[in-house]
């Protein structure tokens, strides 16, 4: 009988040449000959996963880890591999299993990082970014200032500012183009009060990014805080336009914008339309904006309820 371990390197031959199907097949065979060949699984299920077969991936990743218990490089694999097979539970379970292994690595803490932000839990995603930075570097630039990125937005969420900052100008020292950093730095200065510093910054982020819709939300909405009405109805417009019109506070704003101007033509029907669309659940709006916009209590009252919804 033909020895695994030979069969083995032929797999491993095709593998490396890039003969996927070849390697495949090999890998097979050896399993046939050895069901306990640790490795044949794991690169088993590196093709099946490169092939986008994510199924037949975990259930390689799975056959690897009950044979190898304490690899940490299976179980963060195979974290990496449900994330992809759309589990983010069990890939957050997973990738913890790695780090309990001892897979002390940055890119380790940064994918932990990334599957724990969705959750909603900011002090624990920036903890996990803090590991990765910490080991920097582990960790290329493009990484690095992604981690800086993270590790930002989960300081902005805690509402620690002066730590957001930090983080953006960090990530933005590696990467000066970034429009999503200079976004978010620019609302964090906002939320500092520092409201010509986030205009600039916000300004950078339209400016790397025209599409970004969110950017000229942003900007349109310190520019009102700056009296600056034109500037500031002229950005929320084009918030508007990029989003359809629909799901943010920016028609809200651009109404309360073209207030201060007195720019009325047409202002009642948009304005009716945004009450309609609110009620229906198809936009927000901004409770205080609201007050100055419709003589209605039930609206006020509603438009408030939905704020704090949204931001406890």
């Amino acid at each position: 009988m033909t020895d695994a371990r030979e069969i083995f390197a032929r797999a491993l031959a095709h593998h490396r040449a890039g003969r996927a199907r070849d390697a495949l097949a090999g890998y097979g065979e050896v399993l046939a000959v050895d069901p306990g060949f640790v490795d044949a699984h794991v690169n088993s299920a590196i093709l099946h996963s490169l092939a986008g077969d994510f199924a037949a991936a975990v259930a390689a990743y799975d056959a690897a880890a009950a044979l190898a218990p304490a690899r940490g490089d299976i179980a963060f694999n195979r974290a990496m591999t449900l994330d992809l097979a759309g589990r983010p539970d069990d890939a957050l379970a997973a990738v913890e299993r790695a780090l309990a292994l001892g897979l002390d690595q940055a890119i380790v803490h940064c994918r932990h990082a990334e599957l724990l932000a969705p959750r909603g839990d900011a002090a624990a995603t920036r903890a996990a970014f803090a590991a990765a930075l910490a080991r920097g570097s582990q960790l290329s630039p493009s990484q690095r200032a992604a981690a800086w990125r993270g590790q930002a937005l989960a300081d902005l969420q805690r509402g620690d500012f002066g730590a957001a900052l930090a983080g953006y100008d960090a990530a933005l020292a590696l990467e000066p183009d970034d429009a999503t950093a200079n976004c978010l730095r620019g609302v964090a200065l906002h939320r500092r009060g520092a409201r010509a510093e986030a205009a600039a910054a916000l300004e950078r982020a339209t400016q790397l990014d025209p599409g970004y819709a969110a950017a000229w939300n942003n900007l349109g909405e310190v520019l009102r805080d700056l009296r600056d009405y034109a500037p500031a109805r002229d950005a929320l417009a084009r918030a508007i336009a990029l989003t359809a019109g629909e799901g943010n506070s920016a028609r809200c704003q651009w109404l309360n914008a073209r207030s201060q101007l007195a720019d009325w033509d047409g202002f009642a029907a948009a304005r009716d339309a945004l009450v309609a669309d609110f009620a229906a659940g198809r936009t927000e709006v901004v409770p205080f904006s609201m007050l100055s916009l419709v003589d209605d209590p039930a609206v006020h009252r509603a438009a408030a309820a939905a704020w704090l919804a949204r931001e406890p």
